[in-house]
């Protein structure tokens, strides 16, 4: 527990911190904790710098999945999101494996550099499939309940598999 004096003194310092100023460095600010993305609440477009390619997929996969209302769309655009994620989860592999094999320190393996810093060691691979394991379940929960909710308005039966959860916990007693 810090003392009174550390107490004063911390907030003292935070009297002389101001942060960015400009509109510049709050935008470049903002990102300073950004690592690859795949567990961000939003899409993540940073490393990247090829939006051009996720309207495309967003734009595609609205025409395939033709949402009507703002539920379908919801669901549209978190299905866009898990695709997007997945995707990049794909290139960090990529990237991870070029990392371990050529120890290159050039551009193109920015996401697999920053989560390999995040992965914190040799563990890398299987963290990143337990992230992919998580996309790919959220996926396809999101687009069974988006057939679900499509074939209701559309009065016909759905094809989707009833959702199930299990709850896998042990409990052990002494």
């Amino acid at each position: 527990m810090a003392s009174l004096a550390q107490i004063r003194a911390n907030q003292q310092n935070a009297q002389a911190s101001t942060g960015p100023r400009t509109a510049e460095g709050k935008a470049r600010s903002r990102l300073n904790a950004m690592k690859h993305g795949l567990l961000a609440e939003r899409v993540v477009l940073v490393h990247d710098g090829k939006p051009e390619e996720f309207f495309a997929l967003y734009y595609e996969l609205h025409r395939d999945l033709d949402p009507v209302g703002r539920l379908e769309e919801v669901l549209v655009d978190r299905v866009v999101g898990l695709v997007w994620r997945l995707d990049r989860a794909t290139l960090i592999e990529r990237q991870v494996l070029k990392l371990g094999v050529s120890k290159c320190k050039g551009l193109g393996v920015e996401l697999g550099r920053a989560f390999l810093e995040d992965a914190l060691g040799p563990e890398a691979l299987s963290k990143l499939s337990r992230y992919e394991t998580a996309l790919h379940t959220r996926l396809f929960k999101t687009l069974h309940e988006l057939e679900r909710i499509q074939a209701r308005r559309q009065d016909r039966a759905s094809t989707a598999p009833p959702v199930v959860e299990l709850d896998a916990s042990v409990t052990i007693s002494p």
